[in-house]
């Protein structure tokens, strides 16, 4: 759980943005590519991650928004080296 400071506009803005992600958190977020560009409201948009974290190893993975509301909740489905959710409110 992480917690910022921002109205969830703002927040909301930045975290529907994926390939922005490399931008304001470069030291996890090393690539992403939108590979679908999904419906007009972004559900759908498949994106594929390069990341890492505290272990010195690589994931790929990518992530399909399956639901949005907006600037209240977003939640990807995550496939490839890791399978799960992710979910944004």
């Amino acid at each position: 759980i992480w917690k910022v400071q921002g109205s969830c506009e703002e927040i909301y803005s930045i975290i529907d943005n994926s390939v922005d992600t490399c931008r304001w958190w470069p030291a996890v977020w090393l690539r992403a590519e939108v590979l679908e560009p999904g419906q007009e409201s972004g559900l759908g948009r498949k994106t594929k991650f390069l990341t890492k974290g505290w272990l010195p190893y690589l994931i790929r993975w990518t992530g399909e928004t399956i639901e949005k509301i907006p600037n209240q909740k977003i939640r990807l489905k995550a496939t490839g080296d890791f399978d799960g959710e992710g979910i944004w409110t």
